[in-house]
């Protein structure tokens, strides 16, 4: 990582684990992806779009449940999903997902 003069970017340690645990590497590395790949004409506003949509889907709670095949992790999913409020995915609905996508067009 560098800047335009070509000097090299150092970081304090005492700030790396606070990068690690919000995941902003990961954030920086998927918003340039992004700008060299959609190449947009108005690129902050493309990078304000991006952080809107992180900043609102952040919070959202992921729950994957593995069983193994003698215990029905759907229904477990279900009975857990009445106390959480959270929708239930299930196997289907991805194997659906994947042979039929939707355009976004």
């Amino acid at each position: 990582m560098g800047d335009g003069t070509k000097r090299k970017l150092t970081m304090p340690p005492w700030h790396i684990p606070y990068l690690e645990k919000h995941r902003i590497y990961d954030l920086f590395h998927e918003l340039a992806r992004e700008l060299v790949i959609q190449q947009p004409v108005d690129h902050v506003l493309f990078l304000k779009q991006i952080l809107h949509h992180a900043a609102k889907s952040r919070d959202i709670a992921r729950v994957i449940i593995l069983s193994s095949p003698k215990v029905n992790g759907y229904e477990v999913a279900k009975q857990i999903s009445q106390f959480t409020r959270q929708v239930v995915i299930g196997e289907n609905v991805l194997l659906d997902c994947l042979n039929n996508p939707v355009s976004t067009n």
